[in-house]
């Protein structure tokens, strides 16, 4: 097994440029070679035996043309309560200027029971678009399919939809793959878990991380290995050491004995939660061939990756490209995004995770993951054992919403030919737009602080995302072994200043392995309204901060245990 696998390795490894389509590619029959020995005991124990599916007949056996259906409990349409949902698609975001939460300039369609020559109603912003002039793209969904029992996979409409996305963007360096919709990233990381991961089975994972993702690790018996991260201002430098990851690997029978050798990578490798930092593609590209030599599958996590955000300006704090017109849909797609390891996936082990909460709506619960076939109609399997598909009124409130934003886009001058899907790439902009808009007020105000001008505080830009960190820079006299009670102390400052963080140390995973790195709060500059809210958030840190400085080890106002937070 391990010497096919190295002959498959080979054999994609040069499959390169523009001599990579000639050449042969992996097939299903590969994939399966490969990642078998990587697949989890429990997915052996999924029989799927579907009573409504006969296999065998004769093959002379002519079915009518015309049958009466009488079998599945499939309700008629007229008995669904829901008969129609009118839907308002605001042209763009609100901004922190807008006095009101709800946009005057929307486009109004509905959700029909049937899907026929619907016509979308515009506003005085826009014409009226019918649906049949859309130059390409999937059809729209109706009710009476939306509130059925429908694929397990997704609606075929939304699964077009989501490889046109994977297409325009990160399209991989194979051809046989798919995409997978499921109930959000979550719901995405505890399939994939479910499906890798053994008693025993160990994971590698980004010393700081989103957390939660723990949970599924150890719910499926799987311990967690932490990597070494570069937390710094040197873009060049940020994100997993590959040098670190090499070493670890190649002695890890030294450096964890008695575990087994790690199968999965998880990362965010773009907008990184909690420290907003981005992987190099360079980077990429050697963490992505250590994962092949050790044969790692590869989790990407991005749901933060199409909120790009420029460089911060200090000398002009609130120049924003985007409101300026200075970026097309075409730029942002192939020089301002970074690209997937999808990209750079010559053998099939990246399972990549979207989701449509950040750009979208959190409440939809919807996401959707893409990888090799044989991976993907693994998870499928699970998803008909589990869930058994996504909401069909989020799903269709998803694909009618896409479908109208492609319909404007294309009907706008000089767009005729555009890709269908660049409509929803446009709204990324102009959500990117936003978030620049307050990252710039955000980091104008904390610049202006006297804790920051004192050198108390370091800001760690943000290269993408929501999230932003401030380091803390400890007084000399401080011990990095007591950083816990020192940030503590620091949150005790800011619940009575008034101002709500996150403790860095909240989201290791390993507390010994990356305590004394974890000086840092994270922020969010996604949820306040203002930009006297942002000013006022500063302010309130800053004096938090001061405090901490005037009060820590001197005249402590707080009866804080000396380990700090006792949980």
């Amino acid at each position: 097994m391990v010497k096919q696998k190295e002959n498959l390795y080979l054999q994609t490894k040069n499959n390169t440029g523009d001599n990579y389509n000639k050449m042969t590619q992996l097939t299903y029959k590969d994939f399966e070679t490969l990642y078998q020995p990587l697949i989890s005991s429990n997915d052996a124990k999924r029989k799927l035996n579907l009573f409504y599916l006969v296999n065998g007949l004769p093959q002379n056996l002519k079915c009518h043309e015309n049958p009466v259906y009488l079998a599945g409990g499939m309700p008629f349409e007229s008995m669904f309560p829901v008969q129609e949902i009118d839907l308002q698609i605001r042209d763009n975001p609100g901004s922190l200027t807008d006095d009101q939460v709800l946009s005057k300039n929307y486009s109004i369609t509905k959700i029909k029971m049937y899907e026929n020559e619907e016509k979308i109603k515009e506003t005085e912003s826009t014409k009226m678009i019918p649906v049949n002039s859309m130059i390409k793209g999937p059809s729209k969904v109706g009710l009476s399919y939306a509130l059925q029992y429908s694929e397990v996979a997704g609606f075929p409409e939304l699964l077009e939809l989501t490889r046109q996305i994977i297409t325009r963007i990160n399209k991989p360096k194979y051809d046989m793959w798919d995409t997978l919709l499921t109930c959000g990233t979550s719901d995405s990381l505890a399939k994939i878990c479910d499906m890798l991961i053994d008693d025993n089975s160990t994971m590698l994972m980004e010393e700081f991380t989103f957390t939660p993702v723990l949970h599924n690790l150890q719910y499926s018996g799987g311990k967690h290995i932490p990597l070494k991260l570069n937390v710094t201002s040197d873009q060049s430098k940020q994100g997993i050491d590959p040098e670190y990851m090499s070493d670890l690997l190649d002695n890890f029978d030294k450096k964890y004995p008695g575990l087994q050798k790690p199968k999965v990578l998880y990362t965010i490798a773009t907008g990184h939660n909690p420290t907003g930092l981005t992987q190099t593609m360079e980077n990429r590209q050697k963490i992505y061939d250590i994962c092949s030599k050790h044969n790692i599958i590869i989790i990407e996590d991005d749901p933060y990756g199409y909120l790009q955000l420029p460089k911060y300006d200090e000398s002009n704090p609130l120049n924003n490209p985007y409101s300026k017109g200075e970026i097309s849909v075409d730029q942002y797609c192939k020089e301002i995004l970074i690209p997937s390891y999808l990209t750079i996936d010559n053998d099939g082990r990246v399972l990549r995770c979207e989701t449509f909460s950040k750009v979208g709506a959190p409440g939809l619960r919807l996401g959707f993951i893409t990888g090799n076939k044989f991976l993907i109609d693994k998870l499928t399997k699970l998803t008909h054992l589990t869930v058994r598909n996504p909401s069909g009124v989020s799903q269709a409130v998803l694909t009618n919403m896409l479908i109208d934003m492609g319909q404007k886009y294309q009907a706008l001058p000089g767009n005729e030919n555009a890709p269908f899907i660049d409509g929803w790439i446009e709204w990324c902009m102009k959500i990117s737009g936003q978030y620049t808009t307050r990252r710039n007020y955000m980091f104008q105000s904390l610049y202006e602080q006297p804790a920051f001008k004192e050198k108390k505080f370091e800001l760690i830009e943000p290269t993408c995302g929501m999230f932003f960190n401030t380091k803390i820079v400890l007084k000399p006299e401080w011990s990095k072994k007591e950083t816990k009670r020192i940030m503590d102390y620091l949150y005790c400052c800011l619940l009575e200043e008034g101002c709500l963080a996150v403790l860095g140390y909240k989201m290791t995973i390993d507390e010994d392995f990356s305590l004394e790195r974890a000086n840092f709060l994270r922020f969010t500059f996604a949820k306040a309204n203002t930009e006297q809210l942002f000013k006022e958030g500063a302010e309130r840190f800053s004096n938090a901060v001061e405090r901490l400085f005037n009060e820590y080890g001197v005249d402590e106002k707080f009866d804080l245990a000396p380990q700090g937070f006792v949980e």
